[in-house]
């Protein structure tokens, strides 16, 4: 009996010195606070060199006020365990956990407070960064129509995707309220041969890039659209306070919001029967269905890590990402999606 002990106790000593889980890739799950009243969903993508581990995590929580957007992680992890941590101010966040092949759990101290933290490993596949195109000025929009790239800079500009020539559209008339670029700053689509632009809102503005604003669609009270885009039906937004990715009716413009939610969503576009949920941090493009709002996967963006990744755009084939470095912006055009 003494003997079977001892050859346990070997036996489970060698588990937890053999190689390293398998932690690579990116990761799905939610966590809670031990009393409940504190909950949200994670996103964290891993990178583990032998022992040691670094990563990007996407923290969202029921309380916009304490909300982390994302973050980087270093930690360790052995045979069948997992930590890592994260600093937020004068706070550090710890998670440990065990890992049991696709799967990982275990607790957290987030904010001086214990809960504990789950997640599934979800199918990824890196996506490389094609043709180019420079745009001349910090834009914050984009978006596709009549086989030009579209987006705002101290006017409205078109882009040829193929050659990048430039057309400036007459600047607004400043006299003209309703015409202002600023009803623009938090996105614009091309739909209808219109500019349907968002401010972050309850509503977009129909704007003729050559005569003018046109008329104001309300979406309802309580939306706050950034990003709009049309998937030749539907008009998309992303609610600017809880990153939910929302769809409306075109006529009663009765929303729905995918499932999820994806909180930290910049931007979307719909791709087949998918949707590509453009994230801000990690940068990755999440795999949505459209018609039941399941995670089907996610892309990973081969971007430099001082790229800000703000918007996607779309012409049926080609998905583009706009992105941005200090003194630079361009149109990327996304390969192996």
């Amino acid at each position: 009996m003494a003997r079977d002990l001892i050859v346990t106790a070997l036996v489970t000593g060698l588990m937890a010195c053999g190689p390293p889980a398998d932690v690579a890739g990116v990761w799905r799950g939610a966590w809670e606070s031990r009393d409940a009243d504190q909950r949200g969903e994670l996103t964290l993508v891993l990178r583990p060199t032998g022992t040691q581990l670094e990563g990007d995590l996407a923290l969202w929580q029921n309380l916009p006020s304490l909300r982390n957007d994302g973050a980087a992680v270093r930690g360790s992890v052995g045979a069948t365990s997992v930590s890592f941590k994260f600093q937020s101010s004068d706070n550090p966040h710890v998670f440990s956990g065990e890992v049991s092949g696709e799967t990982m759990s275990g607790s957290v101290l987030y904010f001086g407070r214990s809960g504990t933290w789950r997640a599934s490993r979800i199918t990824s596949a890196p996506v490389s960064m094609g043709r180019e195109v420079p745009l001349p000025c910090w834009a914050r929009t984009l978006s596709f129509g009549a086989g030009r790239l579209w987006s705002v800079c101290e006017e409205f500009i078109d882009v040829d995707p193929v050659t990048g020539a430039v057309h400036p559209w007459p600047k607004p008339d400043p006299a003209d309220d309703r015409f202002r670029l600023s009803r623009c700053q938090a996105g614009a689509a091309w739909h209808g041969g219109k500019v349907w632009c968002a401010e972050g809102g309850p509503s977009l503005f129909v704007i003729d890039p050559a005569r003018g604003f046109e008329r104001e669609v309300a979406l309802g009270a309580a939306e706050r659209c950034q990003h709009p885009y049309f998937d030749g039906e539907h008009p998309w937004c992303v609610h600017q306070v809880t990153g939910e990715v929302r769809r409306f009716d075109s006529t009663s413009a009765a929303s729905l919001a995918v499932n999820g939610p994806w909180r930290s969503a910049l931007a979307v576009v719909r791709r087949g029967d998918e949707l590509l949920i453009l994230l801000h941090h990690p940068d990755l493009l999440l795999r949505v269905g459209v018609a039941d709002g399941a995670l089907r996967g996610a892309y990973r963006l081969d971007t430099t890590s001082e790229a800000f990744n703000q918007a996607l755009a779309t012409d049926g084939t080609t998905v583009w990402l706009l992105s941005s470095v200090i003194g630079d912006t361009r149109a990327i055009a996304l390969e192996g999606l």
